[in-house]
């Protein structure tokens, strides 16, 4: 299933004919639906008012659609990963500094925030597993561990915009500017270039088999 936040206020979920399979709102020309998480049970919302620019998080069922519960939030959410079945990472941005922190549905609210600084803002992020993420930021790609708790320098002076992994070939592609370039996902080296005559802004990994 595809997910996509609608400036309407809406969020819509597609399989792979284009039917609509999922349906949830916001507060109707109030707040308009940004990034998104999927967990097992959940659907995380980013929301911003039309009108002053609050924010929030709303938690939404799967695959209901019903609101759940949701809570004020300050930052501009950069990806949204499930930790477990109700809870997620927020991977965001206040300002120029990166913020970690974990949202928690018992609680309804951000139960953890990692507490050193990251030193730049976070460009993109993809999962590796439910605790281990790449977090591409302004001073260089970075791994991050939930447990154990680490923010390690992974690779030096790369400023990737958007990062995609290769699980079958066991690689990190990403772009910068003009340029595509593929590493080793567990060593850090890298495998290949690409240069582009444009500027390359996003991608999809396919398998064809």
């Amino acid at each position: 299933v595809i997910y996509v936040s609608y400036n309407s206020g809406f969020i819509k979920g597609f399989d792979y004919t284009g039917a609509i399979v999922y349906n949830a709102s916001t507060a109707a020309g109030i707040y308009y639906p940004q990034k998104i998480g999927i967990s097992s049970n959940y659907l995380l919302s980013e929301q911003v008012a039309f009108v002053g620019g609050a924010q929030k998080l709303v938690l939404y069922t799967l695959p209901a659609g019903s609101a759940v519960q949701e809570v004020n939030f300050s930052g501009s959410v950069v990806e949204m990963f499930p930790k477990n079945a109700s809870d997620f990472f927020i991977f965001y941005n206040q300002g120029n500094t990166g913020k970690i922190s974990v949202y928690e549905k018992a609680g309804n609210g951000l139960s953890y925030t990692y507490p050193f600084s990251l030193g730049g803002k976070i460009l993109s992020v993809v999962q590796i597993s439910s605790s281990e993420y790449i977090v591409s930021a302004s001073n260089g790609i970075y791994k991050f561990s939930y447990s154990p708790q680490n923010y390690s320098l992974f690779i030096p002076g790369i400023f990737a915009t958007k990062m995609r992994l290769d699980v079958a070939g066991n690689q990190l592609i990403l772009i910068e500017n003009k340029t595509m370039q593929f590493y080793n996902l567990s060593s850090g080296s890298i495998l290949n270039t690409i240069n582009s005559s444009d500027s390359l802004v996003d991608f999809q990994v396919h398998y064809n088999r």
